[in-house]
């Protein structure tokens, strides 16, 4: 696992409250191939063969540490010992402006989720086609192996 400064280094001490909010496994990958910022730039964009190789490709480069922008989301979650260390975590595809709104009461503070159409400064092009349904076989192997704890720890099921 990569080793993220602890709480006690980031706010001074450990008595801080989390959240974060995972996503599919599936969908984070084919998300990382339209990731404007990490994902792929070349022609053929909509092409299902392209993304496969893309995502396979890119894969592998995690097993070399070429590529850093695609970490196992319990990285982000757990420490080195396994020790749960985000207190609350909310599912992308889970009602999540409504349990992010929901988190937000409990703590008193008026932060609202944008939805999409209000500030898509990160969301997926219109014209982005693909989907889980265009993984192929070793596609979905690929990811099966790297982000089998994410598929674990959060409850996702596997193709």
């Amino acid at each position: 696992m990569n080793r993220f400064p602890s709480l006690e280094e980031i706010y001074g001490s450990d008595k801080v409250e989390l959240f974060t909010v995972v996503r599919n496994p599936y969908d984070r990958a084919i998300s990382e191939y339209y990731c404007k910022f990490a994902g792929y730039f070349g022609p053929d964009k909509e092409n299902p063969r392209v993304m496969n190789r893309w995502i396979r490709q890119m894969i592998s480069g995690l097993k070399k540490k070429k590529h850093h922008h695609y970490v196992n989301q319990v990285e982000y979650v757990y420490d080195e010992d396994g020790k749960q260390i985000i207190q609350y975590v909310l599912k992308f595809e889970d009602n999540l402006h409504i349990k992010f709104h929901k988190l937000m009461n409990k703590f008193n503070l008026a932060i609202y989720l944008p939805l999409k159409e209000e500030d898509a400064i990160n969301a997926r092009n219109l014209g982005a086609k693909l989907s889980q349904k265009n993984l192929d076989k070793n596609s979905i192997q690929a990811i099966n192996n790297y982000a089998h704890l994410d598929f674990k720890n959060f409850g996702y099921d596997m193709m």
